[in-house]
């Protein structure tokens, strides 16, 4: 990951944002700011991430490779679909 991306990371880290789950294209983590303790654990598949979403929990998926980041908003199928 480059420097930008990993500057991103932190503000999105050190944002207001009570919960947020961190993953890369295929699920796995690269933080974790969760208020959940069911959500410390890594997310393995997309089904994983469904359920932190009907947990109204913010997940960020940035996409490895690429200074892209998506804020994935509770009930946004659209979104969801950008992890698979």
């Amino acid at each position: 990951m480059d420097k930008q991306l990993l500057q991103q990371i932190d503000l999105i880290m050190q944002d207001n944002v009570q919960g947020a789950l961190i993953v890369d294209q295929f699920g796995f983590p690269l933080a974790n700011k969760s208020l959940n303790p069911q959500l410390s654990q890594y997310v393995k598949n997309i089904a994983d991430c469904a359920t932190a979403l009907k947990d109204q929990v913010p997940i960020i998926a940035i996409e490895t490779g690429e200074s892209k980041t998506y804020v994935i908003k509770p009930g946004s199928k659209f979104s969801l679909c950008l992890l698979a």
